[in-house]
């Protein structure tokens, strides 16, 4: 059984139980279960999300960037693994894009980037399911989650 709780930029609180969504009305505390892997926010964990995650588009090349700080204070995260898993279905075992953040160029201020390229979302349009990961090297943090719209490109198709 896959369990996610979460808070989504769009959606708002969500809990999401094998590959059932089910909206809740209050904040949850943020906790995945998965594959043997437990990730638990520790403290007041914000992460601001910049660029693509409230839309991506088809065969689009996009960039992404989310900033991490943890109780309120930025995290230098060079060195670091920050991951961005992209699924049709949370409880679905294939990814259907899983890719680390450049964190050389930013992670000093918190910044990790992801250069999508057109190959990285030759998807078909729809909603997919999205989780953001932070490895320090002593521990793997959830980040954030929830759903996001892929629009089919017009000059793409």
């Amino acid at each position: 059984m896959n369990i996610l709780f979460g808070l989504g930029p769009n959606t708002g609180p969500f809990l999401i139980k094998d590959s059932t969504l089910v909206n809740v009305e209050s904040q949850l505390l943020n906790v995945q279960i998965q594959s043997s892997s437990i990730l638990i926010n520790e403290g007041t964990m914000s992460v601001t999300i910049v660029g693509a995650l409230t839309e991506m588009h088809t065969r689009y090349a996009e960039d992404i960037s989310v900033t991490i700080s943890l109780n309120g204070v930025v995290q230098d995260i060079r060195g670091h693994t920050v991951r961005l898993v992209v699924k049709e279905n949370p409880g679905d075992d294939e990814n259907i894009l899983d890719k680390e953040a450049d964190v050389a160029t930013s992670g000093l201020t918190g910044t990790a980037i992801w250069e999508l390229s057109e190959s990285d979302l030759d998807i078909d349009a729809g909603n997919y399911f999205y989780e953001i990961s932070w490895n320090d090297g002593e521990k793997l943090r959830w980040c954030g989650g929830g759903m996001v719209p892929v629009v089919q490109s017009f000059q793409r198709s």
